[in-house]
């Protein structure tokens, strides 16, 4: 809805969702949104659907995958990278998807780019960050939209179980 024609649109859907919020009158374009058809899979940098899933992330308070805590952002660079790193899967055509993408610190992105694979870091992660438990680390990773079924898949770097059960959880 928002790729072309942006600032026409948006202007014209904030009255039509404050007209909403304040008389519970549903916007047309609301009425006919079929969830079904957004291709998350393909969506690169810049699109609409790329934002707004991002923004979906920083507004769950995505919290460090290295450290577990908010991000430091007097000392930290934060950043949009690959979970699982384009430098091993760049194989798979989704590697940039926004499926395979989250906040983090620079820090903790080079990091997971040196560890290579999920499995690798996570276990670093786990054992020096969270005490070695698993369900901690786990509760860092809902901030990112990632629940257990996504992690598993992270933890056996199973990239397309990964992508499946990450579109289904957004």
């Amino acid at each position: 809805r928002y790729d072309q024609s942006a600032d026409t649109t948006s202007s014209a859907d904030v009255k039509l969702i404050k007209e909403w919020v304040l008389n519970d009158t549903k916007p047309p374009f609301m009425e006919k949104l079929d969830l079904s058809t957004i291709d998350l899979d393909t969506d690169k940098p810049g699109s609409a659907i790329y934002k707004g899933i991002i923004d979906l992330i920083v507004l769950r308070g995505a919290l460090d995958f290295k450290t577990g805590q908010p991000p430091q952002f007097d000392s930290d660079k934060i950043q949009d990278d690959h979970i699982f790193p384009k430098s091993v899967f760049s194989k798979n055509k989704y590697v940039d998807s926004v499926l395979n993408m989250t906040w983090m610190s620079d820090k903790t992105n080079m990091f997971i780019k040196k560890a290579k694979k999920p499995s690798e870091y996570i276990t670093t992660f786990i054992k020096e960050n969270f005490g070695g438990d698993e369900n901690k680390f786990i509760e860092c990773l809902e901030s990112h939209l990632i629940d257990k079924k996504v992690f598993e898949a992270m933890k056996s770097d199973d990239f397309d179980l990964f992508l499946t059960s990450r579109q289904e959880k957004i």
